[in-house]
């Protein structure tokens, strides 16, 4: 994996450092098949591979479930992260089996990537995803209801912006109420695109970059929001999550930011893997969001 060097706010540039980022770095590049096999500390999972819910060879999904799932277990599609230029849904396999060993149903979903495509297509391929699941869940045993979302970093960033930019849900035929809550891992949603030359090209120009900011379009009804982030975080800065969550909660909306203090970029993502979820109670905070009623 290509390290990615993207600024996080506006004027500040911050690096991961430390073995424990390495580690991350390493796990997710090299041994995400293994820790996947893992994560799951022997509890039943049955996973669909190489679901197509759209026309592009990077339309396609795995669905993880739990062995003991009921047409009740709650629907999750998950957005990995790569600066909107590289990832696979097969690097992130842990995180499916580690929340479908905790009882929710999860979906690791591709989309294009740049060069191939920019903003905004890689949410259109998102929210086609989640048209698809909803659609299609009843084929897996789950019934009718809304699905979350949850991503990490690039993917925070996309999933943020499904919750709160209607225009991509509806290009689909999906409205608000198809969602239930958000949960976010590290999303740069306040950062200015034009400032950071790693993925400038990547967005709208600075006149029109507000379309690209998840904070800019903050509202009232958009789903309940779970924002976690490592204190240490040296790709993206904290301040990301606090900016959304204090804009939804200035306008009335259900959004906490949360931290863990010696965490970075990588191992947030990592403590979902069962021998890394010492790191930060990240599928505990998780887990218990997404099944409150």
């Amino acid at each position: 994996m290509k390290p990615n060097k993207h600024l996080n706010m506006p004027g500040r540039r911050r690096f991961m450092q430390g073995g424990a980022a390495a580690l991350a770095l390493v796990a997710l590049s090299g041994c995400s098949r293994a820790l996947s096999e893992v994560t799951g500390w022997g509890a039943p999972v049955t996973r669909h591979e190489d679901l197509a819910f759209g026309p592009h060879p990077r339309h396609r999904l795995d669905l993880y479930l739990p062995e003991n799932a009921t047409p009740q277990t709650p629907l999750v599609q998950f957005l990995y992260g790569g600066s909107w230029k590289w990832g696979s849904r097969a690097r992130y396999g842990f995180v499916g089996y580690a929340l479908a060993s905790r009882g929710l149903a999860v979906a690791i979903s591709d989309y294009r990537l740049h060069p191939s495509v920019r903003f905004p297509d890689f949410n259109y391929d998102a929210a086609r995803t989640a048209a698809w699941l909803q659609a299609r869940r009843g084929d897996y045993g789950l019934a009718p209801g809304p699905m979350h979302l949850m991503g990490h970093s690039a993917g925070a960033h996309i999933a943020a912006l499904l919750a709160l930019d209607p225009r991509y849900l509806a290009a689909f035929g999906e409205e608000r109420h198809s969602l239930g809550r958000l949960v976010g891992l590290a999303g740069p949603y306040g950062m200015y695109p034009s400032r950071i030359n790693f993925i400038a090209d990547i967005f709208p120009p600075a006149e029109r970059e507000d379309e690209a900011r998840p904070v800019t379009f903050a509202r009232a009804d958009a789903p309940p929001m779970l924002l976690l982030h490592g204190a240490d975080d040296g790709l993206v800065d904290p301040e990301n999550s606090r900016a959304l969550a204090a804009a939804q909660a200035a306008r009335g909306a259900q959004a906490e930011a949360r931290f863990y203090d010696g965490v970075g970029h990588k191992e947030l993502v990592m403590a979902l893997a069962g021998p890394l979820q010492g790191v930060a109670p990240v599928i505990d905070d998780t887990v218990t969001f997404l099944t409150a009623t």
